[in-house]
């Protein structure tokens, strides 16, 4: 009884192992956690909206912070701080990826654990512009481990981002219809569709 008792412990075993394998879904590894939110969520082609992250329990020493976002949305330029410890910095990304025939917009940030607090935390703020109308899209931010054998202006490669979201919000650009007949627009509350004959 004993032999096979140990015989069935040997065959389940690596199979528990393989079931629990290491996929970025819920419980992945990351270099530092985020928490991307937006106001408003709501605008106008002309409008503006914040964007802000909170980065914390940075785990290495550099890392690459990448914010993902519609090509109907652009960033405005000179509005990336930091705030860390009630202490606003300047935060220019190094990469401004925004290709007109690209579905999303890229911003990349490098950043050493150094420059957040003792605990490892901190605020990334940015505004970007609606260009133009567009459903509900997210805006998304990814951490990555800075590679420190590429030059940070070289590293990010638009073609292959090598994006996979940790934290993401929504935004509608425009007019948006719902049911019933109405639509909803960010200046003019619900109105009624008007139909031309």
């Amino acid at each position: 009884m004993k032999n096979k008792f140990y015989i069935l412990l040997i065959i389940v075993t690596p199979l528990f192992l393989t079931s629990c394998g290491s996929g970025r879904k819920d419980n992945f590894y990351t270099p530092a956690n985020a928490l991307l939110t937006l106001s408003p969520s709501m605008i106008d082609s002309g409008d503006t909206t914040k964007v802000k992250i909170k980065i914390y329990d940075i785990k290495i020493k550099d890392i690459v912070v990448k914010v993902r976002f519609p090509s109907s949305l652009s960033y405005i330029r000179d509005s990336s701080y930091i705030l860390i410890d009630n202490k606003v910095k300047d935060a220019g990304p190094t990469t401004i990826s925004e290709e007109t025939e690209s579905e999303y917009s890229y911003l990349i940030y490098y950043f050493s654990k150094s420059a957040f607090s003792k605990n490892g935390e901190g605020y990334l703020s940015f505004s970007l512009e609606a260009i133009s109308n567009s459903s509900k899209k997210d805006v998304e931010v990814d951490i990555d481990t800075n590679n420190p054998e590429i030059e940070d202006s070289k590293e990010f490669d638009p073609k292959t981002p090598k994006f996979t979201p940790q934290s993401s919000a929504n935004i509608q650009v425009g007019p948006q219809k719902l049911e019933g007949g109405y639509f909803f627009s960010p200046k003019h509350s619900f109105q009624p569709l008007q139909k031309h004959v």
